[in-house]
């Protein structure tokens, strides 16, 4: 049947020392963080623009997600942000609904923040 959710959970983190990370690092967490997700929802629009209806929801980085090597990572999340905000504009009053959820908790507690992203996610969709 036809996809009228998705979420965007597509991305990686790789923990770099800013200046000693290899050149091609942050287009890789780009790609990873921003442009496969891009790369679905281009594919899935058409569709839900055609039925008037759905939901597009992402995985995000908050503060917590952030620590020491993370700039290359950061800097492809918020560019996800922007992505998705981007979209809530152009998709306003189509039906289709985007947002960013953004897990909580620590390594330690990977379980429930895992629950607690899918609660959010469900309530956004």
């Amino acid at each position: 049947g036809p996809v009228t959710s998705f979420v965007g959970a597509a991305g990686r983190f790789a923990p770099r020392q800013p200046g000693r990370e290899p050149g091609q690092d942050l287009a890789e967490l780009v790609e990873a963080n921003l442009l496969a997700n891009a790369t679905l929802v281009r594919a899935l629009l058409p569709g839900m623009r055609r039925r008037s209806r759905g939901c597009l929801a992402f995985v995000g980085a908050g503060p917590t997600g952030l620590a020491a090597g993370s700039a290359a990572f950061a800097a492809a999340k918020e560019a996800l942000h922007g992505y998705v905000r981007s979209l809530a504009i152009d998709l306003e009053g189509t039906g289709i609904v985007t947002g960013v959820v953004l897990p909580t908790g620590t390594a330690a507690s990977v379980d429930g923040a895992v629950e607690r992203t899918a609660r959010a996610l469900l309530q956004l969709c």
